[in-house]
């Protein structure tokens, strides 16, 4: 049975000049990192009688006649016969052993493939307590206990009862660790092999260690296990006894309790099949309810990232309604700002006024004083001083009233673009109230303020450099790439040079 400490077994053999093949498989990092033992050609030939027989080395249904002559029909016995031949002429001394706890539930096959063939066949029985075996499976497969149990039946009966009255030696793990050297030697006189001192040593002092047993159980363990069977404890209170000497394993009596335990699993076979078939629905349906998993977790992986886009929108939509308000508050800062400028204006326009009354007033004083200059003859030289004076004074007042009417030209220019810039802002803001309130009044208002935006950018053009444009620039992509400058109807040559570059907008397609 796997998991009972058949590569320790294998590999104890080579100290008894017995090669185990040129096709070693290799070691586990975790499952046996000291190595299988095992030959790889014929693993993989029991994988493929087993995969014949729609099989697998932990299913519950047995090895019959009836699939040996369905596997002598396939080719496989004539293939498995051709491989022995060749890895037993491989060897140096034509001792050649082989391994695989699949070769237990295939003895009924291995039995038919050794027929016939010249040379002889012994039998090594490697058993372990089943409550460790059971305990190393649910830890490497996850197998329940009783699961393990029933394997255990299903690879010891089979090996004990095929192998009657052939060659064999029945050994228990934990007695190889614990006395190897004593093991091997029985092993040794059984089946008249000699031992090679120099590897022997090497093979107790290098490989054997303390961890290669996790776990040591007693019968009386196995009798407190509540998912022990009965047959899987009478079992192996047959085994120890013959491991201990006090029952011989080729007895008639032995092999009459091993008839009868054989008898025992053939009555099982039934319910066995039937477990088979309900282990494979249940092992389908985890699969399918792992599978549901993934979709689970899938489909929570979408929803978790809908949500990072809602809130990454939600985030949008706040820095934009924080936008229109900074907008709106321009709004109203802009009209203060108009509101102070007109009053300006009225102040302007009233000393305007004021300045118009003054020169009135000094033309007239002018017209008396010319008037006054021809009825007084007779005082000439004080009318030449006061005429001299009335010329400066009217010099400056000349002045004076360039200065006005520049004043004025320059006021009446302010005012009509005050006058025109207000028109404009009222116009956008009753096209900012009209779009504030339609459905997609915010998406609306971004294009009113770039259409206001960039509705001079013509006159800024003629001032730009288009010489300093990339050599690459395409306009028509340009406008693709910023649908906020097409629908702004700004020149893209323009509206790049004084923004796109700063902004790093694209103005190329993407090449993959």
């Amino acid at each position: 049975m796997h998991r009972s400490g058949t590569s320790a077994f294998s590999r104890a053999l080579t100290s008894l000049n017995v090669s185990l093949g040129s096709n070693i498989m290799a070691p586990h990092p975790v499952v046996n990192p000291k190595g299988f033992w095992e030959d790889q050609d014929i693993y993989e030939l029991n994988e493929e009688v087993l995969a014949t027989l729609d099989c697998k080395w932990d299913h519950f249904s047995s090895i019959s006649a009836i699939h040996v002559a369905t596997l002598r029909q396939s080719g496989l016995v004539d293939r498995a016969k051709g491989l022995l031949r060749l890895k037993v002429d491989e060897t140096a001394n034509g001792l050649f052993a082989f391994k695989d706890p699949r070769t237990a539930r295939l003895i009924l096959f291995w039995k038919e493939v050794f027929a016939g063939e010249s040379y002889e066949v012994s039998y090594l029985l490697v058993y372990r307590n089943p409550l460790s075996v059971a305990k190393s499976l649910e830890k490497r497969d996850g197998f329940a206990l009783t699961k393990s149990y029933l394997l255990w039946l299903l690879h010891v009966v089979p090996s004990l009862l095929e192998t009657s009255e052939l060659p064999r030696l029945l050994l228990n793990f934990d007695e190889l660790l614990d006395s190897p050297e004593a093991v091997l030697s029985s092993i040794a006189v059984k089946f008249n092999l000699s031992i090679n001192e120099a590897a022997l040593k090497e093979y107790v002092n290098a490989f054997l260690a303390p961890d290669l047993r996790h776990a040591q159980y007693a019968l009386e363990d196995l009798q407190q296990e509540p998912n022990c069977p009965d047959l899987v404890l009478k079992l192996q209170r047959l085994l120890n006894e013959v491991s201990m000497g006090s029952r011989d394993l080729d007895s008639a009596e032995t092999r009459h309790l091993i008839q009868q335990f054989n008898v025992e699993m053939v009555r099982l076979a039934p319910l066995l099949d039937l477990l088979d078939k309900k282990y494979q629905q249940y092992t389908d349906l985890a699969a399918t309810v792992l599978n549901k998993d993934t979709d689970l977790n899938q489909m929570k992986g979408v929803i978790e990232d809908q949500s990072q886009q809602n809130e990454a929108l939600s985030a949008k939509f706040v820095a934009l309604e924080q936008q229109l308000e900074s907008l709106q508050n321009d709004f109203v800062i802009f009209e203060e700002r108009t509101r102070i400028i007109k009053n300006e204006l009225s102040n302007v326009e009233r000393q305007n006024v004021d300045l118009k009354d003054y020169l009135a007033r000094e033309t007239h004083s002018l017209q008396m004083t010319q008037a006054k200059l021809a009825h007084s003859l007779q005082t000439f030289e004080e009318l030449s001083l006061r005429f001299e004076k009335a010329q400066q004074q009217r010099a400056h007042s000349n002045r004076q009233i360039e200065f006005a009417n520049e004043t004025i030209a320059t006021y009446n220019k302010v005012i009509s673009q005050i006058v025109q810039t207000n028109q404009e802002l009222r116009s956008a803001c009753a096209s900012l109230t009209s779009r504030v309130q339609s459905k997609h009044w915010l998406k609306r208002i971004v294009m009113s303020l770039n259409r206001l935006l960039f509705s001079r950018m013509s006159v800024v053009t003629k001032e730009a450099d288009v010489s300093t444009l990339p050599l690459d620039f395409d306009p028509v992509v340009y406008l693709k790439l910023n649908p906020d400058v097409a629908l702004a109807g700004v020149d893209p040559h323009a509206h790049y040079l004084l923004h796109g570059s700063i902004e790093a907008r694209r103005y190329k397609e993407a090449v993959a």
